[in-house]
């Protein structure tokens, strides 16, 4: 099994089985609060550049789509040579130096805003995306994985871990020297969990 925040797409499924997802996420812009912008509209009008991590799911949920304006952003991208970066950290980092804005997954951005002080994070209506757990296909375990997933959601218990590690962890002064990821703390969290579910039932 792999643990990671890992993004169900129709690519990965013809190679693993996924679980059902543990948790969703939209896509949200992080941009210099300075500079005023609360709409993916308002960014397309500005004279901000813009772009994302090359090849992950964000950069393709802007190819794929052929709504305004994020077609049109995505026109613009493919015309900048520096639009695309190669991690988060780079896409926020530039974000609170330069006039860019960086799109990412918007979930446990709590962490992130918490590190990165300058910035904030604009919801841009652009649809998000699912993460699972991804499995060899016909393994034992998913089924196992499955109704433990299920469990905590429908016991409140995912929305916890959630608050613990990302919200009331980040609740307070802004610290750029957090250096371990809310995201780990979760995952671990979540697999005791899920582990504790399987032995028990």
């Amino acid at each position: 099994m792999a643990a990671a925040a890992i993004t169900i797409t129709e690519l990965r499924q013809q190679a693993v089985n996924f679980s059902q997802p543990w948790a969703s996420s939209n896509i949200a812009a992080m941009v210099n609060s300075e500079y005023g912008i609360d709409s993916a509209e308002k960014l397309l009008a500005s004279d901000l550049k813009y772009g994302t991590i090359f090849g992950s799911s964000t950069y393709q949920a802007f190819e794929r789509s052929e709504n305004p304006p994020y077609n049109e952003m995505w026109v613009n991208m493919q015309t900048w040579n520096d639009a695309h970066i190669n991690s988060t950290e780079e896409g926020l980092t530039r974000a609170s130096r330069e006039r860019y804005a960086f799109f990412m997954e918007s979930y446990g951005n709590e962490w992130w805003l918490r590190r990165y002080c300058s910035l904030e994070a604009v919801d841009t209506g652009l649809p998000g995306v699912q993460y699972g757990f991804a499995f060899p296909r016909g393994s034992q375990f998913i089924d196992g994985v499955n109704a433990g997933i299920q469990s905590l959601r429908e016991s409140g218990k995912l929305d916890a871990l959630h608050r613990k590690w990302f919200i009331i962890l980040n609740d307070g002064e802004c610290n750029s020297g957090i250096t371990l990821s809310g995201s780990r703390l979760l995952l671990v969290s979540l697999l005791v969990s899920i582990t504790l579910y399987i032995r028990l039932a």
